[in-house]
């Protein structure tokens, strides 16, 4: 049929060779390459997107001209994806050694879904303009175990790779204690004759972790490390009874814990959890005062009444959390300075929590009075 025949000419044409010969100036198809790997990375997109029929069929229609002088092959654009690395990666270079400042560096590890331990490693500095700028110079698979010794290897492995040995500033990382130790190890290759009192003097500590810390430390104490592994034990163990009655150790909020499990452990238990809170949302004149004494009862027993206290003192950990995170823009948002009035704001809020469980009703003081 016609149809056929026009789909298999159409077809042809997108498969033609590159012509040394084209109406389409190099340098238009430079740009739209580039562009294309542009869209590849941000949105994470595998290389045979652009050999898929229908976009192939799509950019045809648009401009046949085009669509047969881009190299959109895999081969092609991972040729491209190497290329524009190199020329990228001697720029941020060249914008490390023209900086204003030391080169501080912030680095984490995280573990992928396929259970690799990547470290990623972040440069901060000022350009030639004087505008804060922030690079990722490595995001790296972290061989071995997790040691400070063996973190400091692959830390300082980035930084000469770089070029940076005699710029790096302050390092900023999480509160975990090997990262202290690999500090020591990583400022010690630097420069020998630096003192552990220089290198606490550079060793920065993560905001965000710091209210995690915290947070956490309310719930459960100091001992929660010890407490959490425990529970993994029993996970792994298969021992779930077990592992319920040891997060009830932790009273209201240890039970809080068990009943946000067993939602989230099944697909149809997180539906029916989502329906029936939209349904209370959306239902009118749902006041306590309506309700009978045995429901008053369930809504106003200690366990809710404490865990709705401790939602109230721990909500302002969670927005400063989310406020901090990110890249600072506008003069806030994870700014220096926004990070100390945040401080200055928890303690504040701490301190009038503490003053309100310290208060003690005077009809309980003159009860508990001895008699004169």
């Amino acid at each position: 049929s016609a149809d056929t025949d026009a789909s298999t000419d159409d077809s042809d044409r997108v498969k033609r060779p590159r012509l040394h010969y084209s109406a389409v100036p190099r340098a238009k198809v430079k740009i739209v390459q580039e562009l294309s790997l542009g869209l590849l990375i941000n949105g994470n997109i595998p290389f045979s997107f652009f050999t898929d029929p229908f976009f192939e069929q799509l950019v045809w229609q648009l401009d046949p001209h085009l669509s047969g002088q881009i190299p959109w092959s895999r081969q092609s654009m991972s040729r491209l994806l190497d290329d524009v690395y190199k020329s990228k990666r001697d720029q941020v270079k060249q914008e490390l050694l023209d900086a204003l400042t030391k080169i501080h560096l912030g680095f984490d590890l995280w573990t992928s879904p396929n259970r690799y331990a990547i470290m990623a490693v972040t440069a901060h500095f000022l350009d030639r303009q004087g505008h804060h700028q922030s690079r990722l110079l490595a995001f790296r698979r972290q061989l071995g175990c997790h040691s400070g010794d063996n973190l400091a290897v692959t830390l300082s492995q980035i930084v000469r790779e770089w070029e940076i040995e005699d710029r790096v500033g302050t390092v900023i990382s999480d509160n975990a204690s090997s990262n202290d130790n690999c500090l020591q190890h990583f400022y010690g290759s630097l420069d020998t004759e630096m003192t552990p009192a220089d290198v606490r003097a550079r060793r920065m500590r993560c905001y965000g972790h710091i209210l995690n810390l915290a947070a956490r430390a309310f719930l459960y104490g100091e001992d929660f490390e010890a407490f959490e592994a425990e529970s993994q034990v029993f996970n792994l163990l298969g021992r779930h009874e077990e592992d319920l009655r040891h997060w009830r150790k932790k009273g209201p909020v240890g039970k809080l814990h068990n009943v946000v499990k067993f939602i989230r452990s099944s697909p149809q238990r997180c539906e029916l959890f989502k329906r029936i809170a939209r349904e209370n949302d959306e239902a009118q004149g749902f006041l306590l005062a309506g309700e009978s004494t045995a429901e008053l009862e369930v809504v106003m027993n200690n366990d809710t009444r404490l865990l709705v206290e401790v939602k109230h003192v721990l909500e302002p950990f969670y927005l400063q959390t989310m406020r901090a995170q990110g890249w600072g823009g506008e003069g806030g948002h994870g700014r220096l300075w926004e990070v100390m009035t945040g401080i200055e704001y928890l303690l504040e809020h701490l301190e009038d929590w503490k003053l309100f469980y310290n208060a003690v009703p005077e009809e309980t003081a003159e009860e508990n009075a001895s008699p004169q």
